[in-house]
């Protein structure tokens, strides 16, 4: 099969045997109303280096191995389901989503998102991701032009995460183990949502514009804030160390030096890491 060769797959279809790839193949799966629901066969290539671009239009695929999608993943039309079970999937693209904020079914999975040049997450629609981590070249950036949830665990290993508007909802933990600027908040809003206690830790800390807390067991914040300056006149806090937030504003300090602190609905500051009083 030549490069750049694209195969579409509608119901039943199948690839009797595993077809020789000479190169890089786009693969696209539509409609069928005899059989609305797609399990990938031959079709879909096992090596890492040959799925360029992978489309979902109007049907629901169920993945049944790890993929690596080495162009754009594209989710359209108001039918198309992405079913990633308990797999990986590496992106070395871009992910975009038109259909609805369902068409992409999480399970267990986890997205990585690799390679060495920017990607960014877009469409019309939000995705719901179950772990999404960042594994990127030095200087490149994963760009969320449509911010998605993540109901496991958001983390920077590499590269760096930019956001401008909307609302990141994090319902596991963010763990940024790449560097103290790994994510740029731009004017957007970080929404942790769990159901049980998050942390937002790692190695390096992290620098949030506007983050709102709706979980009744808190968040942790570690490292925390260390010298943020906000946009106003009045002082904020430097600390070192960790500390817990319960909504209501309650804290739980730890034994490290607080200089001084004070307390408002919420703050917009910029500095090391900032945190609101929710």
């Amino acid at each position: 099969m030549a490069t750049g060769s694209t195969v579409l797959r509608y119901g039943a279809g199948n690839l009797s045997g595993t077809p020789t790839f000479a190169g890089t193949v786009n693969v696209t799966y539509g409609n069928s109303v005899s059989m609305p629901t797609i399990t990938p066969g031959n079709e879909l290539p096992v090596s890492t280096a040959v799925l360029n671009n992978l489309t979902v239009s109007g049907t629901t695929v169920t993945i049944d191995r790890d993929i690596t999608v080495n162009g754009t993943l594209s989710l359209s039309g108001a039918a198309a389901v992405l079913n990633a079970g308990a797999f990986t999937i590496t992106m070395n693209g871009n992910w975009t989503n038109s259909a609805s904020t369902s068409a992409f079914g999480p399970g267990t999975s986890t997205v990585v998102f690799g390679g060495n040049t920017n990607r960014t997450i877009a469409g019309t629609a939000a995705t719901t991701f179950n772990h999404l981590t960042v594994a990127l070249g030095a200087g490149n950036s994963l760009t969320l032009t449509t911010a998605p949830t993540v109901n496991g665990a958001l983390t920077i290993t590499s590269g760096s995460v930019a956001q401008s508007t909307g609302t990141l909802t994090l319902k596991g933990d963010l763990l940024n183990n790449a560097s103290a600027t790994a994510y740029s908040a731009g004017s957007g809003t970080v929404s942790f949502a769990g159901a049980v206690a998050q942390t937002s830790g790692g190695a390096f800390p992290t620098s949030f514009y506007r983050l709102t807390l709706n979980n009744a067991a808190g968040l942790t914040l570690r490292p925390t804030c260390n010298g943020c300056q906000c946009s106003d006149a009045d002082e904020w806090r430097t600390c070192y160390g960790s500390e817990h937030i319960d909504p209501g504003g309650d804290r739980q300090r730890f034994p490290h030096q607080w200089i001084c602190e004070r307390a408002v609905p919420e703050e917009r500051c910029h500095g090391s890491q900032r945190h609101s009083d929710v």
